[in-house]
């Protein structure tokens, strides 16, 4: 391809270059731009982690206190972060209720914590009747490669309170659930985004590259084509210059010269006359004249003749 020139004339790049060089510029960004929104850098992408459990509240409002989990509750923990959750506890009973306690289960993959811990939870809180108090815990899930915890659990949240009076309290104990919850590592979460996010984004950018690509390829076609052509005619036209005066001398010189040396061929290829048997025993130039007599055609048959004549003429006035 032909080099593109400044003004000044110094070759700058090759036009050719252009195209590969543009297209390794947008796919680094595009590179750049999608491992940023892989690894959360970029906000507006949706984590997967966002998506949000079921959470079964209790139906039935005869326990007289109720717990309330405000959504959303994220369907990935990974191991070694938390999310943060709210609790509601609503007394529906006529008398005065005090927590006791909030725990999870599978206790032994998760925990859940007082956030602030300074806060207590929600242990010696005291709901008056038709109060409701909001609580804030953090979820965290602790596991590694090696754990069993690395799978999908549904969670149970348990709480208790205790009614009457301080001397004799009676201890209740209700629980609500959720929808399962993955536990898995971060590295996998990446992964995981990454993929859905090249799942999304591909169709996108492959369609206008594959129509470039292929805008690309057929102008490099048509170029080739077109150059094919120029040199076919370019070999057409030096033929027709050419042809007519290689046909001139085929006519003028090369004719002729096959008409010659098909005569001469013709003319050589003749028979010698022989001499008689009854005159080879006889002396003169006979047999000389036959072996010199080789170029001749008719002419050289009439020498032949002529000389034997005259060597027969003195043998027969001899006695």
């Amino acid at each position: 391809m032909p080099a593109a020139r400044s003004q000044s004339g110094t070759e700058t790049f090759p036009r050719g270059a252009v195209l590969p060089v543009a297209g390794g510029i947008l796919l680094f960004l595009g590179l750049c731009v999608w491992l940023a929104l892989g690894f959360g850098w970029l906000p507006g992408y949706p984590n997967p982690e966002e998506k949000s459990v079921p959470i079964y509240q209790p139906t039935a409002e005869s326990a007289g206190l109720s717990l309330y989990l405000h959504p959303p509750l994220n369907s990935i923990q990974a191991a070694g972060e938390s999310q943060l959750l709210a609790f509601q506890f609503v007394n529906h009973s006529g008398a005065d209720l005090t927590l006791r306690s909030l725990d999870i289960s599978p206790s032994e993959c998760f925990r859940i914590a007082p956030h602030p811990e300074k806060s207590g939870g929600v242990s010696g809180v005291i709901l008056k009747p038709g109060q409701s108090s909001l609580f804030w815990y953090r979820l965290s899930a602790h596991a590694d490669r090696h754990s069993n915890c690395l799978a999908q659990f549904p969670l149970v949240f348990h709480y208790r309170w205790q009614t009457g009076p301080v001397a004799s309290p009676q201890v209740e104990e209700e629980s609500i659930s959720t929808g399962p919850v993955e536990v898995t590592t971060r590295l996998r979460i990446i992964a995981r985004r990454l993929v859905v996010l090249t799942s999304r984004i591909v169709p996108i950018i492959l369609i206008p590259l594959l129509v470039a690509a292929g805008g690309w390829f057929f102008q490099e076609f048509q170029e080739r084509r077109a150059a094919e052509q120029k040199k076919q005619e370019q070999k057409l036209q030096v033929w027709k210059t050419v042809l007519p005066g290689i046909i001139d001398a085929i006519r003028n010189h090369y004719i002729p010269m096959l008409s010659i040396i098909s005569v001469m061929r013709a003319e050589t290829s003749k028979k010698l006359p022989q001499c008689p048997t009854s005159m080879k025993s006889l002396p003169g130039p006979c047999c000389s004249a036959t072996s010199s007599a080789t170029w001749s055609g008719t002419a050289g048959a009439s020498t032949f003749r002529t000389s034997a004549a005259r060597s027969s003429a003195p043998s027969s006035s001899m006695p």
